[in-house]
């Protein structure tokens, strides 16, 4: 049986995320995502649930903090064992 890949995707405006996230749960990703957004990143999580039937795990923190990225980061390695994709949206 072949193995799930992995993205993470690390943000902080769930909406410009929104699509690179449909797109990677389309193609059968689970999904790490960790965003600012608290309420945005929640729904997301809903919806691609609902919608691709994946694995998504959020995580509510700032991208511009290290302790949140390291938190994040052992989180992902602890669900999963690691990502195939790494993606970090900016501004």
């Amino acid at each position: 049986m072949k193995q799930s890949k992995v993205c993470v995707i690390i943000g902080d405006n769930c909406e410009r995320e929104a699509a690179i996230l449909t797109q990677r749960a389309r193609e059968g990703c689970n999904i790490a995502f960790m965003a600012a957004d608290k309420e945005g990143g929640e729904r997301l999580k809903k919806e691609v649930e609902e919608k691709f039937h994946v694995n998504f795990f959020f995580f509510h923190g700032d991208r511009e903090s290290e302790e949140d990225r390291d938190l994040f980061a052992g989180a992902v390695e602890g669900m999963y064992g690691g990502a195939d994709y790494w993606i970090c949206s900016t501004q």
